[in-house]
């Protein structure tokens, strides 16, 4: 897949990088908030070679596949400082309380359940581990790997502050 070329391909259809008011990704779909919805071409956008789908809500979400990385970063190439001032100088159309709510609440938390499930994981394992008889509860293995365990949710104040500080502050607008 020709990362660059399917960059350039989502910008023109997205409406330019003068339409993007915050550009992210997860870790299948890039993530545009767009100035004016109206201006994206959906259709041009499905037809694009190395889209999978297109989802319009409250974010317009381009869904790429594993390849997402790669596009992003050519994108931001090309992209610069999205949503600079004249995004800013431009009215932005209302959107649903209810779908802006929701919007915020899943890029705070989306990026958290890697890790989240990641601790769970290791704590279901260790207390297999226990049960079975390979580990003993009271080794020092099964008590560090224990804490590894625990600290997502340990640290998860500090790890909801810091995606909640990206989700409300657009770090590709301001550099």
């Amino acid at each position: 897949m020709d990362y660059k070329q399917v960059a350039k391909d989502i910008l023109q259809h997205i409406g330019g990088k003068e339409n993007i008011a915050h550009l992210g990704h997860c870790s299948t779909r890039l993530r545009f908030s767009l100035v004016d919805d109206k201006k994206a071409d959906i259709k041009a956008l499905e037809s694009t070679p190395g889209v999978i789908a297109v989802r319009m809500t409250a974010q317009c979400q381009v869904v790429i596949g594993n390849d997402v990385v790669e596009v992003y970063e050519e994108l931001q190439k090309l992209v610069g400082d999205a949503g600079g001032e004249e995004a800013a100088a431009q009215p932005k159309e209302k959107k649903k309380i209810g779908a802006a709510i929701l919007d915020f609440i899943v890029g705070v938390f989306q990026p958290l359940v890697p890790a989240i499930a990641g601790g769970g994981i290791l704590k279901s394992l260790l207390l297999l581990l226990a049960l079975i008889g390979v580990l003993e509860s009271e080794s020092h293995t099964y008590q560090i790997l224990n804490m590894v365990g625990d600290a997502p949710l340990y640290f998860l104040p500090l790890l909801v502050a810091v995606t909640t500080a990206l989700a409300s502050y657009n770090i590709y607008r301001f550099p």
